[in-house]
């Protein structure tokens, strides 16, 4: 075997849809660009229109973006699988890494020593997505879940034997520097963020804010975008409070408005593993979570680092959010003990545990 093989660098794929405003497009990000220290990385994408995040090494879009019609999307399937082939065969990675079913299945197709990343809670897949799962997972070097309950949903409900967790990184010394940028709102505010979908159960916050004693004092800001857009400004307006609840849409910066919020509140209906609540923790904000499934209770000790309450339950939302607010000595042990939660999840250290799988 010749030196010149033996001191070829190792090259990484990181496949994903796209690296528009999302949870798992922001760890992909990250990953990217912390691998991109020490190694060749190309970022595989299928639709490189829409970028939202920096990335590290170089993004290779194969234009295969989706479609809504039932047959294209077959095709599509099978158009990636042979781009991604081609790809994998040309270039020899020592890793591949996926991201979401929309990548994972072409790139199991194109290759058996793919690790693969689920997201969400599988439990909330179609029917035919779960099929595609149980037919495909089983050919990964590994599955990734983002928690440990993902982790036995994987292993119980299908069968899977290549299960294992980890979680989400965060990277502190960006999120320091950009949560000291100023920001520009009149008033103190709570703070929620998410794509604006009925899974985030922004509808739940806002009926919850509207009938708590804090609204008579701070604003509600939702940052994010997406489908439910019109139907949350409905019912704000039916709530008489145009001038208290704000959708401002998607921020560059959140961490800047995650360090000045009164209160994060994760309102959702299911999750994976929320990004949004590691940072709101990161970044010393006081948070509230709907023990809903999977992550928040992996993440959060009730009453040590923040606030469980049921899932979907308003008026236990609005008590929380009262008494918060009424004790300024919890909010402040909620700073320290919430950032301390987090430390483990460092960037350079999760990165290293996805390089030795």
């Amino acid at each position: 075997m010749s030196e010149a093989y033996l001191t070829k660098p190792e090259r990484i794929a990181v496949v994903i849809y796209s690296l528009t405003k999302g949870g798992a497009e922001r760890v992909a990000s990250l990953l990217s660009e912390q691998f991109a220290h020490t190694h060749a990385v190309d970022l595989i994408v299928f639709d490189g229109r829409l970028t939202a995040y920096p990335h590290g090494g170089t993004l290779v879009d194969l234009d295969c973006p989706a479609s809504s019609n039932p047959w294209k999307k077959t095709l599509n399937l099978f158009r990636r699988f042979y781009k991604l082939r081609c790809r994998f065969q040309q270039h020899h990675y020592t890793h591949i890494f996926s991201f979401m079913e929309s990548a994972n299945f072409p790139t199991l197709l194109a290759s058996r020593r793919a690790v693969v990343s689920v997201r969400n809670n599988p439990r909330k897949f179609s029917p035919v997505t779960r099929w595609m799962m149980r037919l495909l997972y089983p050919r990964a070097h590994k599955v990734i879940a983002v928690s440990t309950a993902i982790a036995d949903m994987l292993e119980q409900n299908l069968g899977l034997k290549n299960v294992t967790s980890i979680p989400n990184p965060l990277d502190f010394h960006t999120i320091d520097l950009l949560k000291k940028q100023p920001i520009e709102h009149p008033r103190p505010y709570l703070l929620a963020i998410g794509r604006l979908h009925p899974q985030k159960g922004f509808d739940l916050l806002i009926n919850a804010f509207a009938n708590s004693k804090a609204s008579q004092t701070t604003d509600l800001l939702i940052l994010g975008e997406g489908g439910q857009r019109a139907n949350l400004q409905q019912q704000i307006r039916h709530l008489g409070l145009t001038g208290k609840i704000h959708l401002p849409g998607m921020a560059n910066n959140p961490y800047r408005y995650l360090a000045n919020a009164q209160i994060f509140i994760l309102s959702s209906r299911y999750e994976g593993y929320p990004n949004v609540l590691l940072e709101a923790l990161a970044c010393r904000c006081p948070v509230i979570a709907t023990n809903c499934p999977t992550g928040p209770n992996e993440i959060l000790t009730h009453g040590v680092n923040g606030i469980l309450i049921n899932n979907e339950n308003t008026d236990e939302l609005t008590k929380s959010i009262d008494y918060l607010m009424e004790n300024p000595e919890l909010c402040a042990a909620f700073r320290q003990q919430g950032v301390n939660a987090v430390t483990h999840l460092e960037l350079g250290v999760i990165a290293q545990r996805w390089l030795e799988l």
